[in-house]
């Protein structure tokens, strides 16, 4: 299952992604959220993401320091995230249901 949206303020990315976890599961510590130039490439290719099975969902930010703010609320709520150095060349953030077959 997935949703893709055009670019809108971070405020409204975060109800989107918040809306999303919450629907489709009842913790956040279940989910991993990430930043990238290209969301599907990290999450069909880095993560492993089966596209239609697992659970998933990417938004395009206005900016890096959206991104990042954005990152750190939901890594504040309880979701799991790798390193990410500062790149304003970041388009998207996305989030997924952990599960056995995804990395992590």
């Amino acid at each position: 299952m997935s949703t893709t949206i055009s670019v809108i303020p971070y405020y409204e990315v975060i109800d989107s992604i918040h809306g999303f976890i919450l629907k489709n599961s009842n913790t956040y510590f279940d989910w991993f959220i990430g930043l990238s130039e290209n969301a599907e490439k990290m999450l069909f290719e880095e993560h492993k993401l089966h596209p239609a099975y697992d659970m998933w969902i990417y938004e395009e930010v206005p900016s890096g320091s959206d991104a990042f703010r954005i990152r750190e609320y939901f890594l504040n709520m309880g979701c799991a995230g790798g390193l990410v150095q500062h790149q304003e060349k970041i388009r998207y953030i996305y989030a997924y249901r952990r599960s056995s077959a995804t990395n992590p």
